[in-house]
């Protein structure tokens, strides 16, 4: 391996690719503009037709926040920032699938269920998810595989096996750390050997109890209930005259 192509260096970008030429770039992409004296076009992706509509291409939204990530000094963002603000993309809308999209929608009858249990605009992207999943032309997408992911299939991470990890490696990091902590080897092998595929998952369990402990417990967790049936409710009678 060059010495420059090494995975675990961290080299300075050739000079002249500043973060503020990214920034340049990525508007020209979104928007368009002027580059050397001449109108560049925004970037677009082509859209096959279906369902009677023409073919089309899609482009970028009007929207786009671009804020560097400076070097320590005045106006710098703190590795706290930048963690909180992946944590934060990285969980948005969850609060909004809750488990009714926990699992793969294999019908129409499954699909019509676990639209009364979210709100108009995730059911709306579900189901428009499920229907262009019937198009000939989309079936490389597999949409109606992945309409409980309002059609995206991959990770929300990407990684390389050279430059990054691999959820096997963190499995084993976790199942190595976990074992120790409570006095075992985990592989049963000596420690140089923790890179070995084979993985021995130890799992304790404990019956703790069940139900509340009070009555002002129970009396709280059947209100919470009401509550979100009413709601439930109240989304599934507004669909219906809307």
């Amino acid at each position: 391996m060059p010495p420059d192509d090494d995975p675990d260096a961290i080299n300075p970008p050739p000079e002249g690719f500043t973060a503020d030429l990214l920034a340049e770039a990525i508007t020209l992409a979104a928007n368009g503009g002027t580059i050397n004296d001449r109108q560049a076009p925004a970037v677009s992706a082509p859209v096959p037709a279906f369902a009677g509509h023409p073919a089309r291409r899609a482009v970028w939204g009007k929207e786009l926040d671009l804020r560097p990530i400076r070097q320590p000094g005045p106006g710098a963002t703190t590795a706290e920032q930048v963690a909180g603000y992946i944590a934060k993309y990285a969980t948005k809308g969850t609060e909004s699938f809750g488990p009714a999209l926990d699992r793969r929608i294999r019908n129409p009858r499954q699909l019509t269920h676990v639209e009364h249990d979210l709100n108009p605009h995730i059911a709306s992207l579900v189901r428009a998810c499920w229907q262009l999943g019937a198009e000939p032309a989309l079936a490389p997408l597999r949409l109606r595989a992945w309409a409980h992911m309002l059609g995206f299939g991959g990770h929300w991470t990407t990684k390389s096996r050279r430059y990054s990890t691999t959820m096997g490696a963190l499995r084993r990091a976790r199942a190595t750390w976990t074992a120790r902590q409570h006095g075992h080897d985990p592989l049963g092998v000596d420690q140089d050997q923790e890179e070995a595929e084979t993985v021995v998952v130890l799992r304790e369990w404990a019956y703790r109890g069940a139900g509340y402990q009070t009555p002002g417990e129970a009396a709280l967790a059947a209100a919470i209930a009401a509550y979100t049936r009413e709601q439930r409710q109240s989304a599934r009678a507004a669909r219906a005259t809307a």
